[in-house]
Order: C-alpha cells, then structure tokens, then sequence
C-alpha cells in the first residue's frame, strides 16, 4: 500500500536539499581531486603509479562494492540514520586521512571514506524525492545534480591549490567542517524516514559482490606487472568462485539485491554496456591526465588543477541543455553524438608532447567534457526509461554501482597498462622514474586505446537506435 506524501515546508525541504547537496558535493570533490595530488603522493612516499593509485581506486572499489547494498540497507532499515552516519563516517575518515602517517595508513583511511559516500550517495537522492512534491521534484533534483557535478569541477583545482600553498593533507582535512556540516543539517532538518522493515537483509550476496569486484579491480591493476603467477592466478580464482556465487544468488534469493531480469531488456544492458566503456574511458584522464600534464608537458600543479576541471565543468555546463534537446529529438541521436565527439577529444590528448602548446590540451579537454555531457544524462535515461517503475530503485542504484566500479576498474587497468609498457623498455627501475620520452609513450597508447573505446561505444549506439524495436525514449524523446 502506499502511503501518501506529507508536505513539508519549504524552509524544511531546502534545508534538506542543502545537507542532501552539500554531501554529494563532497563525495564528487574527495573522488576528483585525488587524481591531481598522486604524482605527488608518488614522490613523497617513493611508490610507483600502481602503488599509490590505490588511495583513488580504493574509494571507487568500494563505493561500487556498496551501492546496492547501502541503498537496501536504507530501505528498510531507515534512510536518515544510514544518511546521518554517512557524514559522520565521511568526515572523521576523512579527518584520517590528512593525519595519515604513512600510504597504508591513507588507503586505509580512504576505505572509510568510501563507506561513508556509498551511504550518502545511495540514500541521499531517495531523500530528495521522499521530502518534495512531484511538482518540485525536477527542479530539486537539478540543483543536487548541479552540486555534485560541481563538485567533480571543483575537485582538481582545490587540490592544486592545496598542494601548491599548503600541503597535500589539507585537501582531505578542510572536507571534514563540510561533512559535519552536513551531519548537523541532516539531524534537525531530514525528517525520520523508518524503513520498510520487509524482508531480511541479504548479508551473503553483500559479502559475495565485494569478494568479486575486489579481486577483479586488484587482477586488472597488477596483472601487467605479475604476468601469469600464482598470486594473479589465486585473485582470478577467487572472482570466478565469488561470481558465480553472486550470480546464482541473486537468481534465487527472494529479496536479491539487483534483478538479473533487467538485463533482458536491450536498452538496458546496452546503455549500461556503452556507459561502462565511458566511466572507464574517463578514468584514463582522471589517473594520467594530471601526470600527463605534470611530467609530460611541465604544467604547473595548481594549473593542473585549473585544466582538470574543463571537462566535468564543460559536462555540467552541457547537461541541462542536452536535456531539453534530448526531450525533442529523442535520447539516441545526442547520446551517439556524444561518444563519437568523446573519441575525438581522446585522441588529440593522446597526441600531448613536451613542445605541444597548451591550447591543445585545454580544446581536448572541452571536446571530453562535451562528450561528457551528451552521454551521461541521454545513456541514463535511456536506461531508466526501459524498466517497469517498481524498479527504478533498483536500476538507479546500479548505475550508480556502474559509474564507480567503471571508475575504479578503469583507473587500476590504465595504471598497470602504463606501468607495463613503460617497464618493457626501462627495466629494473620503476615506471614512474623512466625517460620523459618513454612515460609520454605509455600515456599516448592508453589514450589511443580510450578514443578507439569511445568510438566503438557511439557504433553501438547508432546500432541500438536503429534496430527494430528501439525506445521511444530514444527515438522521439
């Protein structure tokens, strides 16, 4: 039965909106601005790119670890509280992380991180949508959209500038007056949401969608490096086993956290395909666009920053427009126009030397983020427009899950591709300390790589859109 929506006054509701946004933002900032700050992670810790990229991998591996779990947790435990001690967790972790005294002690900080943003993200829009009316739904969910994209923006130059006039460990400390923030705002203004209280919580396939998105991620950073050895053999094992588990699981369990049926829609697995190639896409700049920056063409660090905050701001700058388009022409034509555009911008960052002029850099950038735009807001309603309402939950939950892992599968294959091409011509020594000409090699083939995955995504796309029986969603918007 559903129970009817009390109205809320508007002080209320846009207090909730500002603790529900500002926390989003956070999240956004904490996953962006830690790309800017490993090549100086790297030599302060003396760990090479394989090593040190785990304090940004970690946080995309586990968010996406947690996302069903976290959102089903609320749902029928509570939101509130799960919300509430989301930013607690956030902003003592990541406290943590700016006093870490050594790089096991920051990865090991970042996972809490991580669990306090998987707790926001999945329960924060569920939030929103509980507290405003469906009048106001679109508008309140634009300006959380606006903040979290801002934050991705935000995220590279903050950093820069904390690197470049304070130190490193700033950019994780002044997150955490804004998550406590955020912690006291959620208490007097979101008002009590008690879960459902049905069905039990599936515990196993929790542990079982950890046990194999963990040892994927860790196969894919350290399988150039290991080659065919028994502890990459052992990791393989140990996803084949927890996968299937997953699998069988979720086909059987009577409350499974996601529902394989979904896939049988073509939409879908064809939008969450194509949108996975994208997140990955898009980690190759997250992870070598600021060492690229950095090593490559001898930008300065707060300027890196500045220039990695082009294409998320260029994406959000875009989306709302791409929205109204997308409403009259259909969702297909912008989303296939977007990957193809993306595949540019990739290629002329692959072509990056130390004598390239940085206008170059600063366009492949906009064409990224352009790309960016048309695909993120089209793929996803593309995806949500194909499954039955009592699902949207469900399906939003999981793009989500899809986002991060992209993230984080893509960020740990484009760091051990770099690492192993590079060592295959500086052996003995590590892949962060070799020749400028051959790091500028290895940078180039990743990038080549992510243009030719881009194009392939806007081919399937264009396919999509024509075959019979394409969405209207797609189609006529």
């Amino acid at each position: 039965m559903n129970t009817p929506q009390v109205e809320y006054s508007a002080t209320r509701r846009y207090a909730v909106l500002v603790a529900v946004g500002v926390s989003s933002m956070i999240t956004t900032i904490t996953a962006s601005m830690v790309n800017v700050a490993l090549p100086t992670l790297a030599e302060e810790f003396r760990a090479d790119i394989t090593t040190v990229q785990w304090v940004a991998l970690i946080f995309f591996v586990i968010v996406s670890s947690l996302h069903l779990t976290t959102g089903r947790y609320g749902d029928i435990y509570g939101r509130r509280g799960a919300f509430a001690f989301g930013c607690l967790l956030f902003a003592l972790a990541s406290l943590a992380c700016g006093l870490a005294p050594g790089l096991g002690w920051l990865i090991a900080a970042r996972v809490v991180v991580a669990i306090g943003a998987a707790l926001l993200q999945s329960n924060g829009t569920a939030i929103l949508v509980a507290v405003f009316p469906a009048s106001q739904r679109s508008r309140a969910l634009g300006l959380w959209f606006t903040l979290a994209a801002g934050g991705l923006a935000l995220g590279p130059p903050l950093a820069g500038t904390m690197i470049e006039y304070l130190d490193w460990r700033w950019m994780f400390i002044a997150l955490t007056p804004v998550a406590l923030l955020s912690f006291f705002l959620a208490l007097v203004s979101v008002p009590p949401m008690p879960g459902t209280g049905e069905g039990n919580f599936d515990y196993i396939s929790s542990i079982l969608l950890m046990g194999w998105i963990v040892p994927l991620v860790y196969s894919i950073n350290r399988g150039f490096a290991l080659g065919v050895s028994p502890e990459l053999l052992l990791a393989l094992l140990v996803f084949v086993v927890m996968a299937a588990g997953f699998a069988y699981r979720t086909a059987t369990a009577p409350n499974p956290l996601l529902d394989l049926n979904l896939f049988r829609r073509r939409d879908f697995s064809v939008g969450v395909s194509i949108g996975l190639t994208g997140f990955a896409c898009m980690a190759a700049m997250m992870l070598n666009g600021p060492f690229v920056l950095e090593r490559v063409m001898g930008v300065p660090v707060f300027e890196i920053g500045l220039y990695m905050a082009i294409y998320p701001g260029v994406g959000a700058l875009l989306s709302p427009t791409v929205g109204v388009w997308a409403d009259r022409v259909g969702a297909g034509i912008p989303r296939t126009l977007g990957f193809a555009i993306g595949a540019l911008g990739y290629t002329v960052f692959a072509q990056l030397g130390p004598e390239t002029p940085t206008i170059v850099a600063a366009v492949s950038l906009v064409l990224i983020g352009m790309g960016t735009g048309l695909t993120q807001t089209t793929n996803n309603s593309i995806i949500m427009g194909s499954v039955p309402r009592r699902q949207l939950g469900a399906a939003s939950a999981f793009i989500s899950a899809t986002r991060t892992f992209g993230f984080g599968a893509g960020q740990s294959a484009w760091g051990g591709l770099f690492a192993f091409l590079v060592l295959l011509q500086f052996a003995g020594g590590r892949a962060i300390d070799a020749p400028t000409e051959l790091q500028a090699q290895g940078f180039a083939v990743g990038f080549y790589i992510a243009g030719l995955l881009m194009l392939a995504a806007a081919v399937v796309s264009y396919w999509n859109l024509h075959k019979p029986g394409a969405s209207a969603a797609q189609a006529t918007g």
